[in-house]
């Protein structure tokens, strides 16, 4: 397990997005568990790691820290919603984090928890940058009745990949749409790795990693990042140095 969080510190030039790593883990986790099946050696190995592992996220969620808890719910429990392969990991939560988990789940439980300050106030400064951005964010928020940071920048990846497909018209539109892609991606760059850490881990994992997870969809998309977004974008993949 150190060795995943080091390769990933060093992938990103000693800097640590510990949601990221957290993110990593829950995929090392996984892939853990599917080498515990079975018997022998090998998988009472794993089975006692993947117990031990998550009996220590369990001690530590819930009791009060939220940046602790927030890591815990965003960087792991969340990843699981989308993690198809692994139910298995699901069903072997603890207490705890299973309950959080399927209240997570739930349209009509979904926790309320506080979100950073900094965060919501970067959203609904995108929001007032950019007149259509604030038209996504609003019906996200509406759907979700709450602010959800990561899920509105999510449903934000949909949105640019849509204004950068219309670069190609011609005239006043394309033009229109150049501009918006440029100034919206020019304005994460600018906020990323600016000084907030909570804001370049919602970058890093809401945007950078969430355009990685589109696969194939926005190649001119991801062609397009400035250079900082785009070296971290890289290095994710495991194209970097």
């Amino acid at each position: 397990m150190a060795e995943i969080i080091h390769a990933r510190r060093e992938k990103n030039g000693g800097r640590i997005y510990e949601f990221v790593e957290m993110n990593a883990l829950t995929k090392w986790l996984g892939s853990m568990q599917s080498r515990s099946r079975g018997s022998g050696p090998a998988a009472e190995h794993s089975q006692a790691v993947m117990r031990e592992f998550l009996d220590e996220l369990e001690n530590r969620f819930d009791i009060g820290d939220v940046g602790v808890e927030n890591l815990i719910a965003v960087g792991l429990l969340l990843q699981l919603e989308y993690v198809e392969e692994f139910p298995a990991l699901r069903a072997l939560l603890p207490p705890r984090m299973s309950a959080w988990f399927a209240e997570w789940l739930d349209p009509g439980g979904r926790l309320n928890k506080p979100n950073p300050p900094a965060v919501v106030a970067f959203m609904n400064e995108l929001a007032s940058r950019f007149p259509d951005a604030a038209k996504v964010i609003q019906a996200q928020r509406r759907e979700d009745q709450r602010i959800l940071p990561y899920v509105e920048m999510g449903a934000l990846i949909l949105w640019l990949g849509s204004v950068q497909a219309r670069t190609r018209e011609p005239g006043t539109l394309g033009e229109r749409a150049t501009v918006v892609v440029r100034d919206f991606l020019d304005y994460l760059e600018h906020q990323f790795e600016g000084g907030d850490a909570d804001i370049r881990n919602l970058i890093a994992v809401g945007f950078l990693e969430g355009l990685g997870l589109t696969k194939d969809e926005y190649p001119a998309l991801r062609a397009l990042l400035p250079p900082r977004m785009s070296a971290w974008h890289a290095s994710d993949l495991g194209d970097g140095p």
